[in-house]
């Protein structure tokens, strides 16, 4: 795990500080996307579990995937391996129920939680469009207005996806602020109650994950 998250430090640092601005159109440019392709999506794709499992992992996959979206000379020209990482990394973690399970009576299943890591790709991707909202409308046109030949079904209509997991987010957090506000009264009251400290924490990631998803909604 620790060979495994080196690697992807080494990774972001190396495409955070690199500049493809000025690049012209040559082998030097092809020769760095084709490198890129080969090695550094496999790469993230390869520590698919291993970012489950660590979301420090996790953070510095997804800071990857946002350095390679925000400078346009990658984004054009790796337009299908965007959509595989984007599909793989945040679309996946987007349509999970709200990951509050481990605080919640009864579901402790074994299963880690996710919620570290929905903060974490909602807070990312405010980056992708706060600069400029234009971008919104690139991932647009790239991924929902493409021909239906040039992307395979499953990594098409990324926006469209993209927006539908955001506001389902959003409502499902929403319900359960409500659902947990209708009770707080009877909370408050059984203040002894070994369950209170469980309600709190799944209101606090309810809460922190409804911001987050109704601000990237908006």
């Amino acid at each position: 795990r620790g060979e495994s998250m080196t690697n992807e430090m080494e990774l972001s640092d190396c495409l955070g500080h690199l500049s493809v601005e000025g690049i012209e159109e040559g082998d030097s440019a092809v020769t760095m996307v084709y490198i890129i392709r080969r090695l550094v999506v496999p790469t993230l794709l390869s520590n698919t579990s291993m970012s489950l499992e660590d979301c420090r992992i996790y953070r510095r996959i997804i800071r990857i995937i946002s350095e390679l979206w925000r400078k346009s000379y990658y984004r054009r020209r790796m337009k299908i391996d965007l959509a595989v990482l984007i599909q793989n990394f945040v679309l996946k973690i987007l349509v999970l129920e709200p990951q509050l399970h481990h605080f919640r009576e009864g579901n402790d299943d074994g299963m880690p939680s996710l919620l570290q890591h929905q903060l974490d790709v909602l807070d990312e991707i405010k980056t992708w469009f706060a600069s400029d909202p234009k971008e919104a409308l690139l991932l647009f046109l790239n991924y929902d207005m493409s021909r239906p030949d040039s992307l395979p079904k499953t990594h098409s209509k990324i926006f469209r996806k993209m927006c539908e997991a955001l506001c389902t987010l959003a409502e499902s957090c929403g319900n359960i602020i409500s659902e947990q506000g209708h009770f707080s009264t009877i909370n408050a009251v059984k203040s002894t109650s070994p369950n209170n400290s469980k309600s709190a924490a799944t209101f606090r990631g309810s809460g922190l994950l409804y911001i987050a998803s109704a601000r990237d909604v908006a």
